[in-house]
């Protein structure tokens, strides 16, 4: 799985640097070593018990998610809502990943409170998992509406900023004067 990710942060870095690779190849070795994830993490719970299991199977969800987002993302690079839903997935995965450690091994004390065959953790465990999801869009709405006053602060003083697209590479190092390119 590792190696995939560094598969795709080298593929990411060479793209940077303008090696000649095909057009897209960073969202296609993305979501190949997301898919190699997803593989891993659906084998990963044979033979335990079904609380473990819920919380490993619900990650490998996320994991889909994101693939689909990912490659949707590949075809319509301009829309801006991809990307944010790219960086849900992909903060509730990670923040799931923390509270499957938790859950299971107790803040490292090696052993859990939870009831692991029981249905009633499997409902809570689903519960705690709603609540991640509901922290994440809250702390991105915060951060947007944050982003959001410190653009309108500093186009009112005649600061002007654009979202630099990968279209125009090279002239990255400047701030656009074209303001209508940025929707708040």
């Amino acid at each position: 799985m590792y190696a995939f990710f560094l598969l795709s942060g080298m593929i990411d870095a060479m793209c940077y640097l303008g090696a000649p690779l095909p057009d897209g190849i960073q969202y296609c070795s993305m979501a190949l070593a997301l898919i190699v994830e997803g593989l891993l993490f659906s084998s990963h719970v044979h033979g335990r018990e079904i609380l473990d299991i819920h919380i490993h199977m619900l990650p490998v969800k996320v994991i889909a998610a994101t693939v689909c987002v990912l490659l949707l993302e590949a075809r319509y690079r301009r829309h801006p809502l991809l990307p944010l839903s790219r960086a849900f997935l992909l903060m509730l995965q990670g923040t799931w990943f923390w509270a499957i450690s938790v859950i299971l091994y107790k803040h490292g004390e090696g052993h859990s409170e939870w009831d692991l065959n029981s249905p009633a953790s499997v409902m809570m465990a689903t519960i705690y998992f709603s609540w991640h999801c509901g922290a994440i869009l809250i702390i991105m709405l915060v951060m947007n509406m944050i982003m959001a006053c410190f653009y309108h602060r500093q186009s009112q003083n005649g600061t002007k900023y654009s979202i630099l697209s990968s279209e125009n590479e090279e002239d990255n190092d400047n701030i656009t004067e074209d303001r209508s390119s940025v929707e708040v």
